[in-house]
């Protein structure tokens, strides 16, 4: 074997690009050719045809590869004889000689082989590598297939480069003929400085909210610079809503200095949702309305701060207005504040505020557990000679701890929320006068689409609220029912110390924009003021779309309680609309 013939040979097969195994490159190669050969309108042109030759055990290896011989033309010939070419160097007949392409006539073209010795496997000698390959490999030599070379080394370089040295390389010195079967070579690879990031440039959205690329998205100065963590970590934005990505991340490599520009444009992320319910009297058979607003402000003040607002009016005369405001990455740290008001009327009965503060602290771009404190104070609005038992001033006080998880795609009109959970636990007390009373809070909400492809996916729902305590007033109970409950019934309400719903749909994307679905909600309440527990049902069916201006959905419910049967003058017509500004 010429050494000189054989390194050039090797350098070559080791410069081009072999990442596709060799059978794949010649089934890729052969099934591009058929192709062309049958949507290619017939033009008169003839096909042309290649006859590869050499002795009976050269013919055999070239045939194991070789399995078209016709071509469109002579472009498709010649890929197909230089990619023969490449897969069986990369099978080790580093030896290979051929005799060119020689026209024989005006529609063959033949080519002498002579493939010389196969080299099946490659030694490889890593003692005068650097300690940092070595560390990778854990011994001085590795003998690995030939046919597998590029993608054994093309590994090595991509695990070293991803700790901080972009440039890496290896070259492969002193080649030796070991035995007919084995080449042995040395590796010696470039000593390049390990590479860190000094500056983080935004383009496009100059504005971007500086403390979310550090807590966030998660890339800082200082750190080692890694392509494919750059690329994740950027990828958060996307999920944020308030801003997405433009292209792809870009690097700026000087003798000193290594800075990242990330391209971000700034997104419409305000949101306003709101509903009207439609439904009957069940005195006056006349129609009622119910219905809630819901504005939500986000990141206007470039802070990625939030401020949500609903006001909602329901048909039993109780009317709800709330509002939240989040602070997020206070002094550019993982800890946020949060604050909320909530003020419920119900009739001429009572009304209740609820003032709450928590400090959060993010664990993960998507995870956030808060803790804090909640105030609520409840006036009875009944004559002081009300003969009402259920329902009394009184104060309470709790200590309450969230976690909190949203999995959001924004980039999908119908579904933007994919899976949220928020689990919620307190523990207080109720003061009556001078009397106080233990009481726990125990709580869960969330949902999660399953996709079963494009077309078809389930969406399961869970909500439930459980307050302990030695005795109960009305006006301290939860109020449930809805659209955002359990639908086909009003809104909020049943009234109840303990509860817990079950949504599902089954949906069927049409278009992008358009999409039908089920209903089978189940529910379970208990109240134990009056002793009653009971199952619950609503049953239906639903439509979406994506108008110019939001998100229009269109659900008719009917309820069900317990065994009773279902009475279609109790149906309701839920009409929800969202939109971003």
């Amino acid at each position: 074997m010429n050494k000189s013939h054989l390194k050039n040979q090797l350098t070559v097969f080791l410069r081009a690009t072999i990442k596709i195994r060799a059978i794949k490159l010649n089934k890729l190669h052969i099934l591009f050719a058929i192709i062309i050969w049958i949507i290619t309108p017939s033009l008169g042109a003839q096909n042309v045809w290649l006859q590869l030759e050499g002795s009976t055990v050269d013919k055999k290896a070239i045939d194991s590869i070789y399995t078209s011989r016709d071509y469109p033309n002579f472009s498709a010939l010649k890929g197909s004889f230089d990619s023969i070419v490449q897969v069986l160097k990369q099978r080790g007949y580093f030896d290979l000689q051929h005799s060119g392409l020689k026209k024989a006539n005006d529609t063959i073209y033949k080519s002498n082989f002579k493939l010389g010795n196969r080299v099946k496997f490659i030694e490889l000698n890593f003692i005068n590598a650097s300690n940092e390959l070595k560390q990778q490999l854990n011994e001085d030599s590795v003998t690995i297939r030939t046919e597998i070379l590029s993608e054994y080394l093309n590994g090595l370089v991509e695990r070293i480069s991803q700790s901080g040295k972009p440039f890496y390389s290896l070259r492969l010195l002193n080649l030796k003929k070991i035995d007919q079967n084995i080449l042995g070579v040395e590796v010696e690879d470039s000593r390049d400085e390990t590479r860190k990031i000094n500056a983080i440039k935004v383009r496009g959205y100059s504005n971007f909210p500086k403390s979310y690329l550090k807590n966030y998205v998660g890339i800082r100065t200082g750190e080692i610079y890694n392509k494919k963590n750059v690329l994740r970590k950027v990828r958060r934005i996307d999920h944020l809503g308030f801003a997405k990505t433009s292209k792809e991340p870009e690097v700026l490599f000087s003798k000193d200095s290594t800075i990242i520009y990330i391209y971000v444009e700034k997104a419409s992320s305000n949101r306003f949702d709101g509903f009207i319910g439609f439904g009957t009297d069940e005195n006056t058979n006349k129609l009622k309305l119910d219905g809630y607003l819901d504005l939500r402000l986000l990141n206007n003040l470039n802070f990625g701060e939030s401020i949500n607002i609903i006001y909602k009016s329901d048909e039993l005369e109780q009317k709800t207005f709330k509002t939240d405001v989040s602070l997020p990455y206070l002094f550019a740290t993982n800890f946020s504040l949060e604050a909320g008001l909530r003020l419920f009327k119900k009739d001429s009965t009572f009304i209740t505020n609820n003032l709450k503060a928590d400090i959060g602290y993010q664990i993960a771009p998507k995870h956030i557990i808060t803790s804090g404190i909640e105030s609520i104070i409840s006036e009875s609005l009944l004559n002081q000679g009300s003969s009402s038992i259920n329902i009394s001033d009184f104060n309470s006080f709790f200590i309450r701890t969230n976690y909190t998880y949203n999995n959001h795609n924004w980039q999908d009109q119908l579904f933007p929320l994919k899976s949220n959970l928020v689990l919620t636990a307190g523990l207080g007390n109720r003061k009556i006068d001078e009397i106080k009373t233990e009481q726990y809070i125990l709580g869960i909400t969330g949902h999660y689409i399953f996709d079963l492809n494009y077309n078809n996916s389930i969406f399961t729902g869970v909500n439930s609220n459980y307050l302990i305590s030695n005795g109960y007033l009305d006006n301290e109970l939860f109020r449930f029912g809805g659209m955002q409950s359990i639908r086909g019934f009003k809104e909020n309400s049943i009234a109840a110390n303990l509860f817990g719903v079950i949504n599902t749909e089954y949906r069927y994307r049409f278009t992008n924009n358009f999409y039908a679905h089920s209903i089978i909600d189940i529910g379970y309440f208990e109240n134990k003021i009056i002793d009653l527990k009971e199952k619950i049902f609503g049953f239906g069916i639903g439509l979406g779309i994506v108008t110019n201006s939001g998100l229009l959905r269109i659900l008719y419910a009917v309820p069900k309680v317990g065994s009773q049967g279902i009475e279609m003058s109790d149906s309701k017509i839920h009409l929800n609309f969202s939109a971003q500004f």
